[in-house]
């Protein structure tokens, strides 16, 4: 599945509102990979969740699905900027 940035902006107003989540491996996987890209991801103490990726199903706070999500979401906007 790849992350558009219409999946993300839904899912980040539907975070505002959680207190945790329950996440497939896969979809958390790619929320993680596109987190990790950006310079915020370790300044903010997400490391520990790299160590959730050999689950079938994750369960995170809501804090911590809205920071995965506004990271992700940061880093598929500079993705998708063109070059110069």
């Amino acid at each position: 599945m790849e992350l558009t940035t219409e999946w993300l902006d839904e899912h980040r107003k539907q975070a505002a509102h959680c207190r945790s989540a329950t996440i497939p491996c896969d979809d958390f996987f790619e929320l993680l990979n596109l987190a990790t890209r950006t310079k915020a991801f370790d300044t903010l103490g997400l490391d520990r969740l790299r160590e959730m990726c050999e689950l079938d199903q994750v369960i995170l706070d809501g804090e911590e699905l809205r920071l995965l999500i506004m990271l992700a979401s940061q880093a598929k906007r500079r993705i998708a900027k063109p070059s110069h």
